[in-house]
């Protein structure tokens, strides 16, 4: 539903108002609904790529070798997308495991709370800087997701916590449970200046 979208705009202002930042004008943004609909397929479709690529990393290797793979080849998986669709693709948390996922802002960091704590469900757009942003939330579906998110120790083997802590030195993503908010999938399109 877009419930959450009139929300989050109004969060979104009034941290900007808090921040004593000017309001922005809006020009020349994209029809609302369009952006909806092209998030929401590319986020399907980044989800789909990765977790395709995870899977055969697993069947390879195990999730020792899943954790390589992911340290090396998930961005360029992501950038290729994002370069097909005309956008940018993150995936953001507060628990991330590589530091460039971090929310960027405080109005980020807000509505990224409002999906953990289940205020907010399915997809939302704000604009940033007058350029619209899709988010949707990852939530851990499969129990493969587990066993390098999961419970160290019970989901985590000792040997795969092992290369997440050498690959990831300041790794936060663990300990989570099926069901859970892992994280959001944030697609940034650009806004074309008008002729």
């Amino acid at each position: 539903m877009r419930s959450g979208f009139f929300f989050v705009l109004a969060i979104f202002g009034w941290v900007s108002c808090q921040t004593g930042s000017p309001p922005q004008e809006v020009v020349n943004v994209p029809d609302l609904e369009s952006i909806y609909t092209r998030g929401a397929s590319i986020a399907q479709s980044s989800q789909a790529a990765l977790l395709e690529q995870v899977s055969r990393a697993i069947t390879a290797g195990g999730p020792d070798f899943a954790v390589a793979f992911c340290h090396e080849k998930a961005g360029p998986v992501i950038d290729s997308l994002a370069r097909a669709n005309d956008c940018r693709i993150h995936r953001i948390s507060d628990r991330y495991r590589n530091p460039s996922n971090q929310p960027a802002n405080e109005a980020e960091f807000a509505l990224m709370m409002d999906y953990f704590n289940r205020k907010i469900v399915g997809d939302t757009v704000l604009l940033s800087d007058n350029h619209p942003v899709f988010y949707r939330p990852i939530v851990l579906g499969l129990e493969t997701c587990l066993k390098c998110h999961g419970q160290p120790g019970t989901d985590i083997a000792a040997s795969t916590l092992e290369k997440i802590q050498e690959r990831y030195p300041t790794d936060q993503a663990t300990g989570y449970r099926m069901h859970d908010v892992r994280g959001l999938w944030k697609i940034s399109f650009p806004v074309r200046a008008e002729d």
